[in-house]
């Protein structure tokens, strides 16, 4: 018979160890940009195509993603998570053309966008960098067709 005060002394340590402090998410939530000051450049995407490509970026699990100056990971309807190789977009000494990360690590970034930048009429924009490769800025938005 399981002990249920060791189970969930067990869980509340899992709990701790797991979760971020205060001044960690705040980095986090800080590294995000949902693009407010952009005026009309960047529209916004739909939140529903997001989730799909989040989703599908997220089976690829390790599979390796990689950006160029712009790369489209994937795109839904007119919603498009993009992959941007921070120092080729910076026009500055660039070591090599691309960079990679898992998929999974897109796909994370890209749910980070999501939570802080989500808006209550179904649309969403931001971009922010990869958890595991700062080099690569992880979009999300409108594009034309």
């Amino acid at each position: 018979m399981v002990n249920f005060t060791t189970v969930t002394t067990l869980l509340a340590i899992a709990a701790a160890a797991t979760a971020l402090p205060g001044k960690a998410l705040h980095a986090r939530q800080a590294d995000v940009s949902c693009l407010d000051n952009d005026g009309v450049f960047v529209a916004p995407g739909i939140v529903s195509e997001a989730v799909d490509c989040i989703n599908e970026l997220a089976l690829k699990g390790s599979q390796d993603c990689t950006a160029g100056l712009t790369t489209s990971f994937c795109r839904r309807g007119n919603t498009q998570i993009t992959g941007i190789f921070t120092k080729a977009a910076a026009g500055g000494p660039a070591t090599s053309e691309t960079t990679t990360t898992t998929c999974q690590d897109v796909a994370q970034a890209a749910g980070r966008i999501m939570d802080f930048c989500s808006q209550g009429s179904g649309n969403v924009k931001g971009q922010t960098t990869a958890f595991a490769n700062t080099d690569m800025l992880v979009d999300i938005r409108l594009v034309e067709q």
